[in-house]
């Protein structure tokens, strides 16, 4: 969680997911996906960030393609 805010602090883009971690930052077995998901969202929110929406993503994924 950590490494990931402090990515997203300096401006990169991040991803999480059960297959990248089965616990919070805290140590604590993560319940699911969604409780993942949810701590990464409400950390970006502190940083006045937000998660991209499906068409800002595909835009992403379109210009790293390329």
């Amino acid at each position: 969680t950590a490494c990931l805010l402090a990515a997203a602090a300096m401006g990169g883009h991040v991803r999480v997911g059960f297959e990248n971690s089965l616990v919070n930052g805290d140590g604590s077995p993560a319940r699911d996906n969604a409780q993942r998901v949810a701590t990464i969202v409400e950390g970006l929110g502190l940083m006045g960030r937000r998660p991209a929406d499906p068409g800002e993503t595909r835009a992403l994924l379109a210009a790293a393609a390329r």
